[in-house]
């Protein structure tokens, strides 16, 4: 088995004992926590991660990392790339962009016959790109605020594509730190990092987008969200999962989160997203 393969199941089967353990530790609501992410092993992995070369040169696929930020496996992987040919098909002719992307971080990556190898997480935020474009249509010159840091990537690429005039990150701060690391090493500037706390809405926001990140928050942060950035925002794009229980989390339910929206005057809609990699998610915009 190649070093590569190693990694790969070692971190899956890493992820199901964290998991596992996670529900046992975890089982009720652990009120100082904002999010899933709201771990101490995680965000010290995340702040060792933007200090230290030597970690930062493979921190995409160190199976503690991979286990809080990787949606994706070989599986579903292979439906994002299937999709993508069909659907947004001129995306994945970005091979500089591509490229740029995988430099960094060794994140897993899924082979494409011919071409390039494309990892997971350029694959998820690709696909959220073309989602954009069909839903929204271009965002320069516009104001977007990104609820959740991930690995910087999703800014990077809505940022290559668009020319926004205000771009806001918002996370708790070790999850700043990486994604200001890796977006400095990407050369994307002109971004503002923000913890919740921190942040100051403007009169009106574009779009606020989330990968996940709102769904997986504690319902006071989540009411935080809404009150404080999504009720300024003309539409929305929020990706959403609900295994948060395992976590010690309480979260809204799907139909929670519409209600919610719809009661700040959005309109919400559900949408079956593509492709549907778990049974428990899907995705919500608002003002179409």
């Amino acid at each position: 088995m190649s070093k590569r393969s190693w990694l790969f199941f070692g971190g899956a089967a890493l992820a199901g004992v964290l998991v596992t353990a996670a529900y046992f530790f975890f089982p009720a609501d652990t009120k100082d926590k904002h999010c899933m992410h709201d771990e101490e092993t995680y965000l010290s992995f995340c702040r060792e991660a933007a200090l230290q070369p030597a970690l930062y040169t493979s921190f995409r696929s160190h199976p503690l990392y991979t286990v809080f930020q990787e949606s994706l496996n070989e599986t579903s992987a292979g439906h994002y790339l299937t999709h993508l040919e069909k659907q947004y098909p001129h995306l994945l002719l970005e091979n500089e962009l591509i490229a740029s992307l995988d430099a960094i971080g060794n994140p897993l990556k899924i082979a494409r016959p011919g071409t390039q190898e494309i990892s997971y997480p350029t694959l998820r935020n690709l696909k959220i790109e073309g989602d954009v474009e069909k839903f929204f249509g271009s965002l320069t010159g516009k104001t977007v605020v990104q609820i959740g840091a991930s690995d910087g990537s999703l800014c990077k690429i809505l940022k290559t594509f668009h020319q926004p005039s205000r771009y806001c990150i918002i996370d708790i701060a070790p999850a700043l730190s990486l994604a200001q690391k890796t977006l400095a090493d990407w050369n994307i500037g002109d971004v503002e990092f923000y913890t919740p706390e921190e942040f100051i809405a403007p009169d009106s926001i574009d779009l606020v987008i989330s990968p996940f990140v709102f769904a997986e928050s504690r319902r006071n942060i989540q009411q935080f969200y809404l009150t404080n950035i999504m009720r300024h925002a003309r539409q929305g794009y929020l990706e959403c999962r609900f295994p948060m229980r395992h976590f010690g989390l309480k979260v809204w339910t799907q139909e929670q989160i519409l209600e919610r929206l719809e009661g700040i005057g959005k309109r919400p809609q559900l949408v079956v997203e593509e492709p549907l990699t778990d049974i428990d998610h899907c995705l919500i915009l608002f003002a179409l």
